[in-house]
């Protein structure tokens, strides 16, 4: 929305047409009309008045318009100027709480990498999927002590932390 369709709005709300607007706003129709139509931007003493004669303040009068054309066309106004300055500042507080955060999922990410890919490549555990009879099921028990089997509903049987020299020592 721009400035002129919001303080059109604003006196329609009020059910004034242009020349009573106008009049109670102390300025001419002619002029009115012209902002209405963003022919023109007010003065600071006019935008006060305008705030004035439709009952709301700065904020409410700017609320909803684009905030470049806010700054383009109305940091002139003390009241103005100096909330856009507080928007500036809030604004960089937030990008830098925003880079902070950034910086540290990024080095996160890296150190959950570099675990991961450590842990691949230097894993020397081997899982051995497969089914066996009881025999070495037996001798697959006494041979590896420190590990612990794993049945699945097929009967499946198999071996987890099986260390890989020892699997080297069965061929």
């Amino acid at each position: 929305m721009n400035f002129g369709k919001k303080i059109k709005n604003l006196r329609i709300k009020q059910g004034k047409n242009q020349r009573d607007a106008a009049k109670s706003i102390g300025i001419d129709q002619s002029y009115l009309s012209l902002l209405e139509n963003d022919r023109c931007v007010p003065s600071e003493d006019i935008f006060n008045r305008l705030a004035d004669a439709y009952k709301v303040n700065s904020n409410e009068l700017l609320m909803g318009i684009n905030p470049t054309a806010i700054y383009r066309d109305f940091n002139h106004i003390s009241t103005v100027a100096a909330k856009l300055d507080d928007y500036k500042k809030s604004a960089k507080e937030s990008y830098r709480h925003i880079f902070i955060a950034s910086i540290i999922s990024c080095c996160v990410g890296v150190l959950i990498i570099i675990t991961g890919l450590s842990g691949i490549l230097q894993s020397n555990t081997i899982y051995n999927y497969g089914t066996i009879t009881k025999k070495q099921l037996y001798l697959s028990e006494n041979y590896y002590p420190n590990s612990y089997k794993n049945i699945n509903a097929e009967g499946s049987v198999w071996f987890e932390s099986l260390p890989y020299e020892e699997l080297i020592k069965e061929n």
